[in-house]
């Protein structure tokens, strides 16, 4: 049997919350985070500890004498990421967001997006650029996509390593083409000018 001891902030103080035999009910995540061997950070989930509406789990192995006696755990509420991924807008148009390993969209501007898989929200796009695929091996890469409404925005994925976790996040950016070949263009002919006068 597995025994856990679970704290929890409350009003900025810490206070136990007593034993249990598994994280969140359910003792095959228990078995396999005791088998692991390595630091992992868990898909987001809900969870009744907090008022946050997803929730991510860091967890590390406790070793002794090379033998995993115990795992130690924090639990992290997610909403907090929405407003600082939101923030990220190096163009007007342009916006950024999170994805867990799973493909899980932890932040994105649209709050109907929130918690859905890329193949929900995006099929088409998933299919053609196999983009959950690469979110789960950990590729950055890059790739066009046009909208329905013929805005086409180039998108550029980078994995997020968490510790020595083997299951990256992705970090994701959308720019609207036109406002990149604007910026390329007023530059261009800024150039051009500065030549012609010498």
């Amino acid at each position: 049997a597995y025994i856990s001891f679970l704290m929890q902030r409350e009003h900025g103080i810490p206070r136990g919350m007593g034993d249990a035999t598994s994280i969140d009910g359910d003792p095959n995540l228990m078995r396999r985070l005791m088998s692991s061997f390595t630091e992992c950070i868990l898909e987001p989930y809900s969870s009744s500890l907090s008022q946050s509406e997803l929730m991510t789990s860091l967890v590390a192995p406790i070793l002794r004498d090379g033998r995993q006696v115990g795992i130690v755990g924090m639990d992290v509420a997610l909403d907090r990421f929405q407003a600082i991924v939101c923030a990220i807008k190096p163009y007007p148009e342009s916006y950024a967001f999170l994805l867990s390993n799973n493909g899980v969209f932890v932040s994105h501007p649209d709050s109907s997006i929130y918690n859905k898989t890329i193949d929900q929200v995006y099929p088409e796009l998933n299919r053609s650029v196999r983009l959950a695929e690469m979110v789960k091996k950990g590729e950055r890469f890059n790739f066009t996509h046009t909208t329905p409404d013929g805005t086409q925005y180039y998108f550029s994925i980078s994995p997020i390593e968490i510790g020595r976790t083997q299951t990256p996040w992705a970090f994701g950016i959308a720019l609207p083409t036109e406002a990149i070949l604007y910026q390329s263009n007023r530059n261009f002919n800024i150039g051009l000018l500065v030549g012609l006068a010498g």
